[in-house]
C-alpha cells in the first residue's frame, strides 16, 4: 500500500476515482447482472438451482430451495448455549435503539377548521438478503429483521446462499437460531443475483415481497438497483465502506487490527485512512502488513490482503480538517472518528451512514454489540440516504381536513395563487362546496 498526499496527482486522482465508484460498479456488473435478472424470469427455480450448483458448489432439488420448518425449529440444538446467549442479547439491544426511532401517526387541529397528521403502515412483506460467502453473516438478519419488525412487518422472507460444506438444509445453524428468534416466516436458500431476483419477481408458490434489504457485495448492489424498477429496495447497501479518521493519539496497533477485521469480513471492502502524521502512517502501513502475517487462517489472510491491495487508500492530509472536508465529500457508509475528544467533531460531519467515536469502539461493534443497524449506505449514497431503520419498513401518508369555515377562510387566496400558476378551473373547487356558489 501506498500513502498518498494531499496536493499531489495521486492523491488527486484517487479522490476523483472514489467520486466515480458507482459508475465504475455499473460498468462491471450491469451486463452481468441484466443477463441473470432475465434467465431467471425465463427459468426460475430451475435457474436458481443450476446457479447453486456452478456457483455455490451445492446441488439442491427444488424442492431444497426453501428451509423445511423443522430445521428452524431444531437448530438452537446445533448452536452454542454461550453463542445463543449472545443472539438474545444482541437483537435486545437492537430492538431497544430501533424502538427510539420508530414512527407514530399523529393528528392535530392545525388552527379553526384544519385538521392535519399523518398515518403510519407497516409493509406487508419483505425479502431480506444476507450474504454468505465464507463467512457466517447471521447479524445482518438481526440487523435488517429487528427494524423491519419494530415497523410492524407482517412478513419476513430470508434468502442466503447454499453453504456446500454444510449438511442439509446447507444453511447455518446460527442464522437458523436467529431466524427462529426473529420469527422469520420463510428462508429461501438462494444467493447473489437470483435470490434478489426470486423475491423480487416471486417462485412457484411465493409472491413477490414489497421491498427488499440487506447487505451484499457489488453484484448484489447493481441488481437491487435494477429490481427498484419492479420492487421497494434499500438502495446501495455494500460492498462495506469504512472511513478511519485519525490523529496523533490514535493507537496504530488498534486501527490496524479495524482494519484488517473489515477486510477479512469483507474482501471487496472499499477502506479509507486519514491522518496528517506521516511517521504516523508509515507505522501504520508496516503494521498491516505484521499484522496481516500473524492471521493463521489462510482464507481470512487471503481476503484481507485482497481487500488491502485494491480497495484500501491511506491519504496523508494536511489537517484534521482537511480530512473531515473529505469525509463528508466521499460520504462514506461507516465513518470511525478515533481520535481524543471524538463528540467535539460529529457537528462538523454532514455525510455518512454511521459513526463510531473514541478509541474504545470498534467498527466490529456495529455488528457484533448491536444497536444501530449496520446496514448503511454505501458507495457514497449516504450523501442523500438514510441507514436503516423502523421508517424503512413503512408507508406514510399525510391526512388532511377542512370545515366549511376554513374553506371560505381559504377560498379568496387560494384562488389567487391558483390563477397567477394559471389554472382558472380552481375556483370551482371552493365555488361548488360554498353556500353561495353557483
Amino acid at each position: 500500500m501506498k500513502v498518498l498526499s494531499s496536493g499531489t496527482p495521486e492523491f488527486k486522482n484517487a479522490l476523483a476515482n472514489l467520486g466515480k465508484r458507482r459508475e465504475r460498479l455499473f460498468s462491471e456488473y450491469g451486463t452481468e447482472v441484466d443477463i441473470a435478472l432475465g434467465h431467471y424470469q425465463q427459468h426460475r427455480e430451475i435457474a436458481l438451482v443450476d446457479w447453486a450448483r456452478q456457483h455455490d458448489e451445492v446441488t439442491l432439488k427444488e424442492s431444497d430451495l426453501w428451509v423445511d420448518e423443522s430445521h428452524i425449529k431444531k437448530a438452537y440444538k446445533h448452536v452454542p448455549s454461550d453463542v445463543r446467549k449472545a443472539i438474545d442479547h444482541a437483537v435486545e439491544r437492537v430492538q431497544r435503539f430501533q424502538e427510539e426511532l420508530k414512527l407514530d401517526s399523529f393528528s392535530t387541529q392545525e388552527e379553526a377548521g384544519v385538521y392535519w397528521g399523518t398515518q403510519v403502515r407497516p409493509l406487508d412483506r419483505v425479502g431480506i438478503y444476507v450474504p454468505g460467502g465464507r463467512a457466517n453473516y447471521f447479524t445482518t438478519l438481526i440487523l435488517c429483521a429487528v427494524p423491519a419488525r419494530t415497523a410492524g412487518v407482517k412478513e419476513l422472507i430470508v434468502a442466503t446462499p447454499p453453504k456446500a460444506r454444510l449438511e442439509k438444509p446447507f444453511v447455518e445453524p446460527a442464522l437458523l437460531y436467529a431466524a427462529k428468534l426473529l420469527d422469520i416466516d420463510k428462508i429461501l436458500v438462494s444467493g447473489s443475483v437470483g435470490a434478489l431476483a426470486a423475491l423480487a419477481y416471486g417462485t412457484k408458490n411465493e409472491a413477490p415481497v414489497d421491498k427488499i434489504v440487506g447487505s451484499g457485495n457489488g453484484r448484489t448492489a447493481v441488481a437491487k438497483v435494477r429490481l427498484s424498477a419492479v420492487v421497494g429496495t434499500d438502495g446501495l447497501t455494500g460492498p462495506s465502506e469504512t472511513a478511519f479518521l485519525c490523529d496523533s493519539s490514535s493507537n496504530v496497533e488498534s486501527v490496524a487490527a479495524d482494519i484488517i477485521g473489515r477486510a477479512d469480513r469483507d474482501p471487496e471492502a472499499e477502506i479509507y485512512v486519514f491522518q496528517s502524521d506521516a511517521k504516523w502512517l508509515q507505522k501504520l502501513v508496516e503494521e498491516l502488513a505484521r499484522a496481516l502475517s500473524q492471521v493463521r487462517d489462510d482464507s481470512s489472510r487471503t481476503g484481507a490482503q485482497q481487500c488491502l491491495e485494491k480497495h484500501t487508500l491511506i491519504f496523508k492530509t494536511k489537517s484534521i480538517n482537511e480530512g473531515i472536508e473529505l469525509v463528508n465529500e466521499i460520504a462514506p457508509g461507516v465513518l470511525c472518528l478515533v481520535v481524543d475528544q471524538a463528540a467535539s467533531y460529529v457537528s462538523q460531519i454532514q455525510k455518512c451512514g454511521s459513526i463510531l467515536l473514541g478509541h474504545f469502539t470498534p467498527p466490529v461493534s456495529i455488528e457484533l454489540v448491536g444497536g444501530p443497524s449496520g446496514t448503511v449506505p454505501t458507495l457514497g449514497s449516504a450523501a442523500y440516504s438514510l441507514s436503516m431503520s423502523p421508517a424503512s419498513f413503512v408507508r406514510r401518508f399525510t391526512v388532511m381536513e377542512f370545515d366549511q369555515s376554513a374553506l371560505e377562510r381559504f377560498e379568496q387566496e387560494s384562488v389567487e395563487l391558483s390563477q397567477e400558476e394559471g389554472f382558472h378551473t380552481h375556483e370551482a373547487s371552493y365555488r361548488k362546496r360554498l353556500p353561495d356558489g353557483d
